[in-house]
């Protein structure tokens, strides 16, 4: 599981950090690449609290969890998709 997180954060770090640096304004490039290494610790504090409810709820609850948050996340995803194109109109 470590080698899947591993190259899972190597293939998406790099695009992040150039997404902040690109679409930060001048000013704030610092205080926005720290808000992206930021949300890598909040993740974890997440899955830490979901890794607690392993042995307190039976698999399929556990699981079926998992799940409803993983497509919650992603709806909320899809729905800040063209907002957001809409606001890197222009930068490459």
């Amino acid at each position: 599981m470590n080698l899947i997180g591993t190259a899972g954060e190597l293939a998406l770090s790099p695009v992040g950090l150039s997404a902040s640096t690109k679409l930060a304004p001048q000013a704030a490039v610092g205080t926005t690449m720290g808000i992206w290494f930021l949300s890598t610790s909040v993740g974890d504090v997440c899955g830490g609290q979901f890794a607690k409810l392993y042995d307190a709820v039976s698999l399929p609850v556990y699981f079926g969890l998992l799940g409803l948050v993983a497509a919650a996340a992603g709806i909320a995803l899809l729905l800040v998709v063209r907002p957001v194109v809409k606001l890197m109109a222009g930068i490459r």
